[in-house]
């Protein structure tokens, strides 16, 4: 099969390392792959597709020159030949939905229940174009089906993956508390409810937090940073910025206690990869959280929604609690068992052949 991929951005993050490990899964089966960035394809996960001989296209697409992006996105298309081409990321659906060739079949991915009414209205204005729409977790389908009009036969659901880490895993030192959250700083990941956690945590708790994810919103970070200033603890919260994968693995091994504060997630990747590094975990009960939760009920502990105090709370009983992994090990074996990526990647190869040869 040639398959196209189209994603809206290859910065560091769930969805991109998703369809890096999609796309050299496709390419170790054999297939001919490319993929295409809306921008930002001069990034590392670009790096480690070009490493593994996949090509990758930067549209360089901005707003004002947003038409000549998608004309060499046409163009694309048309050199490359696709059987099929899958779609990644809202922007990149709906571009593809609009310069894909008919007689090309569509596949796009919804990774997020989607809390913005434009979004919802343009997915449901263009609902037809895709041959099949492929939903991270069983709440992004159930969305598609009821909020965006999506006919049941033509969703699918294949979820994340995890790659396990290079064992021995870590001893983790418990004399004070390393927190870790790996999220984009953006107001969609709750970091500010973090912050405001963390406010709350007793006088006489030692600890110290790192937030690995790239800023998008400088704004919402430089607001961070004044609330985390006011309450004192600014000195205690290092903001990394952008972390390559590769370094990611020392941070996980480092950290005894993750978080994961987020006010929407379709399924997140940086969760499965807390509870594959055996690190206990924290996360806010939305929709993509929920589902992993049904899957192998208790491998972490969910918080409400925007509740911080309710997080300061969870974040002190579970760093307490020495035997929150041991206690949760068959658990959580079961959970990661179901999300590999060999599985998912065959999961794709699958739909793919299904749609080809209707």
């Amino acid at each position: 099969m040639r398959i196209l991929l189209v994603i809206t951005e290859l910065d560091e993050g769930g969805a991109e390392n998703a369809l890096v490990e999609v796309a050299r899964g496709l390419q170790a089966a054999g297939d001919a792959v490319e993929v295409v960035a809306l921008f930002h394809g001069e990034t590392p996960p670009a790096e480690r597709l070009r490493a593994s001989r996949i090509p990758v296209t930067d549209l360089h697409f901005r707003a004002w020159s947003g038409p000549a992006a998608l004309i060499r996105l046409r163009n694309v298309v048309r050199r490359f030949r696709p059987d099929l081409v899958h779609s990644w990321l809202f922007h990149a659906n709906f571009a593809a939905r609009l310069m894909a060739p008919r007689s090309v079949p569509l596949v796009c991915g919804l990774r997020v229940v989607e809390p913005r009414r434009l979004h919802i209205r343009l997915d449901r204005l263009m609902r037809r174009r895709a041959a099949c729409t492929v939903c991270v977790s069983n709440a992004v389908a159930e969305f598609a089906i009821e909020r965006l009009g999506l006919p049941r036969d033509r969703v699918r659901v294949i979820g994340n993956g995890v790659r396990p880490p290079p064992p021995p895993l870590p001893v983790r030192d418990r004399n004070e508390l390393r927190g870790l959250t790996v999220a984009r700083v953006t107001p969609q990941k709750g970091l500010d409810i973090l912050v405001a956690a963390l406010a709350r945590l007793p006088a006489d708790l030692e600890w110290r937090w790192r937030v690995a994810g790239a800023v998008p919103d400088p704004a919402y970070a430089r607001r961070l940073q004044r609330v985390a200033e006011s309450a004192g603890i600014a000195e205690r919260i290092e903001w990394l910025g952008a972390v390559p994968r590769e370094h990611l693995a020392a941070m996980y091994a480092e950290a005894n206690l993750f978080v994961l504060p987020s006010r929407w997630e379709g399924q997140p990747n940086a969760l499965l990869e807390a509870l594959a590094w055996r690190l206990p975990a924290v996360a806010s009960a939305v929709d993509g959280t929920r589902d992993l939760d049904r899957e192998a009920p208790g491998c972490f502990e969910l918080t409400p929604l925007e509740d911080a105090a309710a997080l300061a709370a969870a974040v002190v009983r579970v760093f307490d609690d020495r035997r929150f992994i041991e206690n949760r090990a068959e658990r959580i074996e079961r959970l990661l068992a179901n999300h590999t990526w060999e599985a998912v990647c065959r999961a794709y190869r699958e739909l793919y052949r299904e749609i080809l040869g209707r």
